[in-house]
């Protein structure tokens, strides 16, 4: 499986050129495409999952200090998305930790309606910061 997130912080998501059926709706800010992906075949796309968006969107921003004072951002939570008629979140969590060796992970538990990413940034943390 492929799982495929496209997130807007600041304003929903562009339209697609994608068929409307294989894509979130306009007004999506966080949209999870999930694929089947096996070699020798086709990518077979299974689910359209619109994490957050909508008129309960419901936007929360807590300031985040990890655990070295290189390690700081933002949490950014959102929801409004229904996949399946169950309500759907995500948490996005925006960081600047310089001594980072990657630079994006996800989680969430199989079957969970609520996604955990955070977007680590090691280049130019200690002389940028968010806003």
């Amino acid at each position: 499986m492929q799982y495929v997130y496209s997130v807007s912080v600041c304003e929903p998501l562009p339209p697609s050129p994608a068929p409307a059926d294989e894509d979130c709706a306009v007004g999506t800010y966080v949209c999870g495409l999930v694929s089947s992906v096996r070699e020798g075949h086709d990518d077979n796309l299974i689910s359209v999952v619109p994490v957050a968006g909508g008129e309960n969107l419901n936007p929360t921003a807590a300031y985040v200090e990890g655990e070295s004072t290189l390690a700081k951002g933002w949490t950014l939570s959102m929801s409004g998305g229904k996949y399946n008629e169950v309500d759907q979140s995500v948490a996005v969590e925006m960081v600047c930790d310089a001594s980072a060796d990657k630079d994006v992970s996800s989680r969430a538990a199989p079957g969970s309606t609520s996604q955990h990413t955070r977007l680590t940034r090691s280049p130019s943390c200690a002389d940028q910061a968010y806003v």
